[in-house]
């Protein structure tokens, strides 16, 4: 059907996409806005930089385990201290407690050796330690290896060495060789909470947080930069629940713009008993392009404006120094 517009109006041709004259349709999708008019008269339309966030919700709970950690292979250090080596009896000082080993003393000449217990080769020697070792005292394991003993807390694992060194007299002292433990059962220690997707920034809205019997702090961190949502940690709340808030000045950035990686919540020693949850409500934003203005903050005493560094980081300029919004003459 022709188209009239005005009484005695020419006939226009019906709506098409290629008609000369004709008015061409609306060809953009939804979201974007009109950035010109082409030169055959057609609408030009782009896509808002950083628009069209995603709202998402996220829950997730830490615990503190239930049974505790265990020695493997290279157990906590194993203090060992025999003094007093003489003829008769020498006192073995050791985190498993404190017990009298009865020797004949022979030194056996210089560099690294055993105390003599009777006679014989360094070998000998040191299977004759170990076994007094072994008798003296039920709670420590004791074996000869070449020229040294290993000495064993039997109810921990903890494990050290014992050498004898002629310069040094009648103290032997051993050490242990750090720790590798297997993990206490049933601890969740860390989570994941939001993870960002590629090309993506994350920009809370709200939390809240409720922590119990851990004894120590739980923490929200940005996993791009290991920032901070919270510099102090989340406190024990005893079981209640408590709004997360963003320390002012220092983690506002990743409040009021993005955090570029995922949002991790975790405590970091390992606790008997306790737990904490954490629900976020976030904004999944594309990062904006480099000068994008974001927000105003104080740094300091100084009002700055956040501008967007087209990375999904942020960087700042100074609007007013000493401002009066940020604490001067207030």
């Amino acid at each position: 059907m022709a188209q009239r517009f005005g009484a005695g109006a020419a006939d226009l041709p019906a709506p098409d996409t290629g008609a000369l004259g004709g008015v061409m349709r609306n060809t953009g999708s939804a979201g974007q806005f009109v950035s010109g008019i082409g030169s055959d008269g057609s609408l030009q339309y782009n896509t808002p930089s950083g628009g069209g966030g995603v709202i998402v919700r996220a829950m997730v709970g830490l615990n503190g385990h239930t049974s505790a950690e265990v020695p493997a292979t290279a157990p906590d250090v194993l203090h060992i201290n025999i003094t007093g080596i003489a003829q008769g009896t020498a006192n073995l000082y050791t985190d498993a407690g404190s017990y009298a080993i009865a020797f004949d003393y022979t030194n056996p000449g210089g560099g690294w050796l055993w105390v003599d217990i009777t006679t014989g080769s360094p070998g000998v020697i040191a299977n004759n330690l170990a076994a007094a070792i072994m008798s003296a005292s039920a709670n420590l394991s004791a074996y000869a290896v070449a020229l040294e003993v290993v000495v064993s807390n039997i109810a921990t694992g903890a494990t050290a060495r014992l050498n004898y060194d002629d310069t040094v007299g009648s103290d032997v002292s051993g050490g242990g060789y750090g720790t590798d433990l297997i993990p206490a059962g049933a601890e969740q220690s860390s989570a994941l909470l939001i993870k960002a997707p590629a090309g993506k920034v994350i920009r809370p809205l709200a939390a809240y947080y409720a922590s119990a019997g851990l004894g120590q702090v739980v923490i929200l961190s940005d996993d791009h930069d290991g920032g901070l949502l919270v510099n102090s940690g989340l406190p024990d709340t005893s079981g209640a629940v408590a709004q997360v808030l963003p320390d002012f000045s220092a983690s506002i950035a990743k409040w009021q713009y993005g955090c570029v990686g995922p949002i991790y919540f975790y405590f970091n020693s390992p606790t008997v008993g306790g737990a904490a949850q954490v629900l976020m409500i976030a904004e999944i934003l594309d990062v904006a392009d480099y000068g994008t203005f974001l927000f105003y903050t104080c740094s300091g005493f100084d009002y700055v404006a956040i501008y967007a560094d087209g990375t999904g980081g942020t960087y700042n300029t100074v609007v007013e120094y000493g401002s009066s919004y940020c604490g001067i003459g207030s």
